[in-house]
């Protein structure tokens, strides 16, 4: 019964996402990417020898564009 409550729950976000990105409205997770103070909130730095300097490497909260602003 937990099973088929997840997958529901799977169902339901996945149809929501995409009912928002035809409104133009997209979720930003930007793991890998150059930090963009434009688009992205620093909580923290960390160092990371593997990593260039300013790549995202986590995010706490994802943010969301609606036509390229931020919302």
């Amino acid at each position: 019964a937990v099973n088929i409550f997840a997958e529901g729950v799977k169902m339901t976000h996945k149809l929501l996402l995409s009912h928002l990105e035809k409104y133009g409205i997209k979720r930003l997770y930007p793991i890998g990417e150059i930090f963009n103070h434009n688009y992205h909130q620093a909580v923290g730095q960390v160092v990371d020898n593997d990593k260039d300097p300013n790549v995202i490497i986590q995010v706490v909260k994802a943010g969301y564009l609606i036509k390229d602003r931020l919302l």
